[in-house]
């Protein structure tokens, strides 16, 4: 978990800096799929249900308000920038993928939908992601400080094996003017039909020393159903497992696109 801590602080280093590269780049792209909706949409399968919140609500057509409002831009399937329509220095986020054509990984920089910042491919390829395997990064930036300087607040980076089965899914946050950070570790187990068996969540919330308890959500599958279970120790000491996630369609890809 070490080395993990370690790269994404640096990935978090490589663009704290970044957004207007970003927007630029974003803006640049003509002919997107603009979806919105009241939340922003979930950047891997059941995140809303394993962080137990009301999963987005898509509009059929634009609002006709603003206030809590998200705006996703799409293309060819893949998100690459969301923002809140009534202010996005409230909340931007840009996404980042090394693959296309069903995780395939590109080998050629002028693929990427949006292109990395070049501490950010120095560092990816260093660490041997850049061309090797199949990954996603999520990027959040606001006004920090209500100074309009826009400054990253949290980075999430998914990596798949090359079948497209996530492995982990690294969570970072920092506050520079409370200094605090938090740090968050989902790592995926699969059973002999390649399904989601369990996750096992670790990490440390605001500060280092605050290791947070492992979390271990388990997966039930019944009759192309999925039931998701969480169990984790409770502040009395007690270990227990509850249901937080009651039945769905196993095989729908709910608000999550790419």
């Amino acid at each position: 978990m070490k080395a993990d801590l370690k790269f994404i602080r640096k990935l978090f280093k490589a663009n704290y800096n970044s957004f207007k590269d970003y927007s630029k780049n974003s803006e640049a792209i003509k002919s997107q799929t603009n979806i919105w909706s009241n939340s922003f949409l979930d950047f891997y399968p059941f995140q809303s249900e394993m962080d137990q919140l009301t999963p987005p609500k898509i509009y059929k057509e634009r609002p006709n308000r603003e206030e809590g409002v998200i705006l996703t831009k799409i293309y060819n399937e893949l998100m690459y920038c969301a923002l809140q329509v009534e202010n996005q220095n409230w909340g931007t986020q840009f996404y980042l993928h090394n693959y296309s054509e069903k995780m395939k990984v590109l080998k050629n920089e002028e693929d990427y939908l949006l292109p990395f910042s070049e501490k950010t491919k120095e560092l990816l390829e260093k660490e041997g992601y850049l061309y090797d395997f199949p990954f996603k990064i999520r990027l959040l930036f606001n006004d920090q400080n209500d100074d309009e300087k826009m400054k990253l607040s949290q980075v999430e980076f998914v990596n798949f094996d090359t079948n497209g089965a996530i492995q982990t899914i690294l969570y970072y946050s920092f506050d520079k003017d409370c200094e605090e950070e938090t740090f968050m570790i989902d790592t995926y187990h699969y059973d002999e039909d390649k399904k989601v068996s369990f996750i096992e969540r670790n990490g440390f919330y605001e500060e280092e020393n605050n290791v947070l308890d492992t979390r271990t959500f388990r997966f039930e599958y019944v009759n192309e159903k999925v039931k998701i279970y969480s169990k984790q120790m409770k502040l009395n000491g007690e270990i227990k497992e509850q249901q937080i996630f009651p039945g769905n369609n196993a095989s729908r890809k709910q608000t999550v696109l790419a």
